[in-house]
């Protein structure tokens, strides 16, 4: 069997507190190298998984390294595509081991591993199979799983508040929220003047909630003006 290496960049996304743990990433992948229990997941494995869970309004559990008794968080979103099942979740930040988990996955530290049945496979020979449907469980944060191609996609975190008031993290806010590089530019290089220091450090509020709300302000704008910035 021919295997299929991906590579799939991480982002780390400035947010307002609210999105702050909000994360995408691939909970498993279809075919390529058989993992390390020598099975293989098969396209459309996921379907009915998916479909009974919305069905109940239910989603599989969001745990720490395979242990029911340290929920880390809920999975908002599961859906099929090419490459594998792709998960949307938010980490409860307030609980410590999804804090510790926020951190790690900062660092590119984590990876997603499945607990699930399987429902109906085949047999490939030589010790392989390939599940071709499963029931999910839960998905968990690992430091080794068992399929190396399942990955953390993006995390959303919120910028310390020195972070806030620098220009290149308020340029990188802007450009998330969908400012073109040039204007984002303009925009942090006015910002310099008016930062100091000692103004950050006394600073009572953090920037990011204001500067997205800007960032939505300024598209409006050039919506309205049929302005196009390059």
């Amino acid at each position: 069997m021919t295997g299929i290496r991906y590579s799939l960049p991480l982002a780390v996304k400035w947010s307002s507190a609210s999105q702050a743990g909000e994360f995408v990433g691939y909970a498993s992948t279809f075919g390529g190298e058989p993992d390390a229990y020598g099975d293989v997941v098969a396209h459309g494995a996921f379907v009915a998984t998916i479909a009974e869970h919305k069905a109940k309004g239910t989603t599989p559990a969001l745990l720490w390294s395979h242990d029911q008794s340290q929920p880390i968080g809920v999975i908002s979103k599961l859906t099929e595509n090419e490459h594998g099942l792709l998960m949307e979740g938010q980490l409860t930040l307030d609980v410590g081991r999804a804090a510790e988990a926020h951190a790690l996955m900062k660092a590119g530290a984590l990876a997603f591993s499945i607990g699930y049945r399987t429902t109906k496979s085949t047999a490939l020979g030589k010790g392989i199979k390939r599940l071709d449907s499963v029931k999910l469980y839960e998905v968990s944060a690992v430091a080794i799983p068992a399929n190396s191609n399942a990955k953390l996609v993006s995390i959303k975190t919120q910028p310390s508040l020195i972070d806030q008031h620098s220009p290149r993290t308020i340029e990188k806010i802007l450009r998330d929220g969908g400012i073109s590089w040039r204007l984002a530019r303009k925009i942090a290089a006015l910002s310099k003047s008016a930062l100091k220091e000692r103004e950050v450090l006394l600073a009572d509020q953090p920037l990011t909630k204001r500067l997205i709300e800007a960032t939505r302000s300024i598209q409006n704008h050039l919506s309205k003006e049929n302005l196009h910035a390059r």
